[in-house]
């Protein structure tokens, strides 16, 4: 409950200081300002114009008088414009004037003319009554006020202000119910040039279209040619493959050709047949004893005393052969059939 009193307060507070802040502002902290405001008028005393008449109601002598324009409310002048209608539970009362003063955009208010006949009553305040002291009361018998020349009117701080603004922004600020004006630039082409870079753009995207579809054509061309050689390949593997089944096959009927002959090359005939001469001059027991030594030396040695047998004249062979074993001279035997020259036929 305590704080919420306090809260209370507070706000209470703020917005007192806020009102009070907008009528300062707008230079209405005096009687007539704050004349319909409930309670805060009763900080300020009336001046002694609104304990009377109204001003502009009676001349400076009382006497009333007439309403040059026929009513009352109905003056052009902004400083006179009412502000609100006052209610005291009897009825509607008539609209109140209140005096500009000191703002934050009209920090020296200019003394205001009401546009009255005796209008220095109740707007010059205790000026009224010195004014009334000076002059006799001869000078109003005589009428003087009637040839004095008219107060010039001075401009109102609003219009000054709304000068002042139209002069830092310029004729093409924005305002409210406008449009946006701006000025028209002037380039420095003229609509000759426009035209012939319209034209130039032109061309060029018809250039440009051209390109495009020979592009299109040759990129049609460039995806055949793809294909074809994707064929090409396609069927050039498959031959490779075809070609490895036949060198396969190759290869296994040279593997048969090696198990079933023997090859003597032309380029070894000459070592061999030097080879088979000096085994020859042996007698047959030795030489047989160095056959069958290198016969079982392996492959190599078998193939070696093959050739050399056949380099040699038959009847040197025969008396060799003659000294070996029987199932050792029958493998021989077979194995000598494998044998053949290269070019010339034995």
């Amino acid at each position: 409950m305590k704080n919420i009193l306090i809260m209370t307060g507070v706000g209470v507070g703020l917005f007192s200081a806020t009102v009070v802040g907008l009528l300062g502002v707008q230079g209405r902290l005096n009687y007539e300002g704050t004349r319909g405001v409930p309670l805060l008028s009763m900080f300020f005393a009336p001046s002694p114009a609104s304990e009377g008449e109204q001003p502009g109601e009676h001349g400076e002598h009382g006497e009333p008088e007439k309403d040059p324009h026929g009513e009352a409310a109905a003056h052009t002048d902004d400083h006179s414009k009412p502000f609100g209608v006052q209610h005291d539970g009897l009825g509607v009362e008539e609209r109140l004037e209140y005096a500009v003063g000191k703002s934050a955009l009209n920090p020296e208010p200019e003394a205001k003319d009401d546009g009255h006949g005796g209008g220095h009553g109740g707007d010059h305040g205790d000026e009224a009554d010195a004014h009334a002291d000076d002059h006799g009361a001869e000078d109003h018998g005589n009428g003087d006020h009637a040839t004095d020349e008219p107060h010039e009117k001075l401009t109102p701080p609003k219009d000054d202000f709304e000068a002042q603004m139209e002069a830092l922004y310029g004729q093409d600020r924005y305002r409210r119910g406008e449009f946006f004006k701006f000025p028209r630039l002037e380039g420095d082409i003229t609509v000759t040039e426009l035209n012939q870079y319209l034209r130039a753009s032109k061309l060029a995207l018809e250039e440009l279209e051209k390109k495009r579809s020979q592009l299109d054509a040759y990129a049609g061309e460039l995806d055949a040619r793809e294909r074809d050689i994707e064929d090409r390949e396609r069927q050039i593997a498959e031959q490779m493959a075809a070609v490895d089944v036949a060198r396969a096959a190759l290869d296994k009927r040279v593997a048969e050709f090696r198990d079933t002959v023997l090859l003597v090359r032309r380029d070894e005939s000459e070592g061999l047949r030097k080879y088979a001469e000096t085994l020859a001059s042996f007698e047959p027991k030795r030489a047989m004893q160095h056959v069958i030594e290198t016969w079982d030396q392996g492959e190599e040695g078998r193939n070696r005393i093959l050739k050399v047998l056949s380099m040699m004249k038959s009847k040197d062979v025969n008396a060799i052969l003659q000294e070996v074993e029987l199932p050792r001279l029958r493998d021989i035997l077979v194995q000598r059939l494998k044998v053949v020259h290269e070019g010339d036929g034995k």
